[in-house]
């Protein structure tokens, strides 16, 4: 009879509920630093596509300049791959995780989006450049979902809204890295940016080495045996709505976080005061804007945390949207106020030329008054106006067709005794 083969001493992090940070033990540092260190990198590999969009997809089309509507799509496009890559990386890398210990996926993740960050300083064509930032993105969205299982199931659950708004911190240094990189650089070929994003595959060496595996994670591999549970397991019973909503949400809220993110550099490029600035010039305003918005994040996310830790999770999400939507400005607005013109620009002005007086669905619109019903007093022919739609009067109904005066209400345009605007729509005033 052969002798049982030596049982060998697996090595994980022990949790233990500490009260204050000099209670962590050393396993649990290294794991919240490999974590906070991943997420940082996913910021920076995230955006230094973001600060560069505009000029590289326009080398890459050699088109005139970044105002080229081809620049806008192809760069949306390109965009547009990489989110979907992050949605998947991160149900494809969670799944990884779950299956090999997190330290190990977190590793596959970090070495994804630094290789293919760096390989797209070698794009030839736009869609090579797609391709490279949809595959970096498996890495990037594998990181949020590994780096995140990793903290939590390390850490105290009680730490849980700042452990949150610890790893947000790391992204938003890292883009502030993406910002300090894209400046000093401002005068180099926009491709070249991109190398810097291969810096974050040294990290796994570390990890590899000093980073253990959660007790959690033992534990749970122990319990299922060979039999692990499905991810459709996500999907059934209790937890079905969890999921749902929890989907939801995180869809709505980092579509705005997006919108933001993307457009606001590629609108203040084409700004008519920055067209006789050289190109360096232009870049490096758009890094230094953006250098502040996210440092103003960083605020933002202990202010969230420090939200969660009064009211609960949902609360304090609810409470963040709310003041997202109210404080965030219309980029249409600030658009049209100085003159830019929008993507609907031509199709609203052919409307108006050849279907006006016409009810026109819309919102924040800013134009200049061409003609005015005859139930409006206080504004005339000429007058330049601006209507957001983001609070209703609430003295209208949806069909006030009787009315003699009338506002814009919700994000509807009422089309009796109109106001019409030139060029963008028609808006309905009150006295």
């Amino acid at each position: 009879m052969k002798p049982s083969p030596p049982v060998r001493e697996l090595s994980f992090i022990r949790v233990r509920e500490a009260e204050r940070l000099q209670d962590l033990t050393p396993q649990q540092w290294k794991s919240g630093i490999a974590a906070w260190l991943g997420w940082l990198f996913d910021g920076l590999d995230m955006h230094l596509y973001t600060l560069v969009a505009a000029p590289f997809v326009m080398q890459l089309l050699q088109a005139d300049g970044p105002a080229d509507p081809l620049v806008k799509q192809y760069s949306s496009w390109i965009q547009a791959s990489f989110l979907i890559g992050w949605a998947l990386g991160g149900g494809f890398f969670g799944r990884v995780g779950d299956l090999l210990g997190r330290s190990r996926a977190l590793s596959l993740t970090i070495v994804t989006y630094a290789l293919f960050t760096g390989f797209a300083s070698f794009a030839q064509t736009w869609w090579h450049l797609l391709i490279f930032r949809f595959l970096s993105a498996l890495g990037i969205g594998g990181e949020w979902a590994v780096g995140s299982a990793l903290l939590s199931e390390s850490w105290p659950k009680r730490w849980g809204p700042w452990i949150a708004a610890v790893l947000q911190t790391g992204v938003n240094i890292g883009v502030l890295l993406a910002c300090v990189t894209t400046y000093l650089m401002a005068d180099q070929n926009p491709r070249w940016v991109f190398l810097v994003g291969i810096l974050p595959a040294f990290l796994v060496f570390w990890i590899r080495r000093a980073v253990p595996e959660p007790e959690e994670w033992h534990r749970a591999k122990s319990e299922a045996g060979r039999h692990q549970p499905p991810v459709s397991t996500i999907f059934r019973g209790e937890v079905l709505s969890i999921s749902i909503k929890t989907i939801l949400v995180c869809s709505f809220t980092l579509t705005a976080w997006w919108a933001f993110q993307f457009w606001n550099q590629q609108h203040l490029r084409n700004l008519p005061e920055l067209a006789s600035w050289t190109v360096q010039q232009r870049e490096q305003l758009v890094s230094k804007s953006f250098f502040i918005v996210i440092a103003s994040a960083i605020v933002g996310n202990f202010f969230a945390g420090w939200l969660a830790s009064l009211f609960g999770y949902r609360r304090a999400i609810g409470l963040m949207c709310l003041g997202f939507r109210c404080v965030q400005p219309s980029v249409t607005e600030a658009q049209l106020a100085r003159g830019i013109k929008t993507l609907a620009y031509e199709r609203i002005k052919k409307r108006l030329e050849t279907e006006a007086p016409v009810q026109l669905f819309g919102h924040e619109f800013c134009a200049e008054i061409v003609e005015v019903g005859g139930g409006v007093s206080k504004f005339k022919a000429g007058d330049r106006v601006a209507a957001r739609a983001k609070l209703p009067c609430g003295s209208l109904t949806w069909s006030p067709r009787e009315a003699k005066t009338f506002w814009l209400c919700r994000f509807f345009v009422i089309a009796s005794n109109q106001a019409f605007v030139k060029d963008q729509a028609v808006l309905c005033w009150t006295d």
